[in-house]
């Protein structure tokens, strides 16, 4: 049963991406991808059921996937459960998705889990800024990607009003 499913276009193209959480069985997840070339679906695997938190209510989107305006490239980000990190992945056009690396900010690692992942591009340019909302207090942090690397990151708030619902965007 596909829990979240995010869908976006390569800027300029007929091409499309989507991530998609994926139950398969009881507590188990796993994260796929699709990318459409113009004719046909390639389905890859970026996350197995051992690193990726299921929701458990399902009302959660712990990843999402954005492209970068000027190189067209993808970029997902995750949940990585075992490490409770950040994880990522970047897809070109040339060679598929990459794998998966970890945030060296670690937004991540507060008491209690990891609730929302939302990306947002920055218009003619490379930069993706990253959002997340995680822990007990719901902190929300941000760090941005510059078409290479990620940032050092920064805490935006201490205690967003309430966890159930993403309460932030960008």
């Amino acid at each position: 049963v596909a829990r979240w499913v995010r869908m976006e276009t390569q800027p300029g193209t007929n091409k499309m991406i989507f991530l998609a959480s994926i139950d398969v069985g009881a507590n188990i997840a796993e994260l796929w991808s699709g990318v459409w070339d113009g004719g046909s679906w390639t389905l890859t695997q970026l996350e197995t059921t051992a690193n990726f938190r299921k929701q458990e209510s399902g009302d959660e989107q712990c990843f999402d996937l954005a492209f970068e305006q000027n190189s067209k490239n993808a970029m997902a980000v995750w949940v990585d459960t075992n490490t409770q990190t950040l994880a990522y992945s970047t897809w070109t056009e040339s060679g598929g998705w990459v794998s998966k690396s970890l945030m060296a900010f670690n937004v991540c690692t507060v008491t209690g889990r990891q609730r929302w992942v939302k990306l947002a591009s920055k218009p003619n340019s490379n930069e993706i800024t990253a959002g997340v909302s995680a822990g007990t207090d719901n902190d929300l942090s941000a760090v941005i990607w510059n078409g290479s690397s990620w940032d050092n990151g920064v805490l935006i708030e201490g205690a967003l009003p309430r966890a159930s619902i993403r309460n932030f965007d960008l």
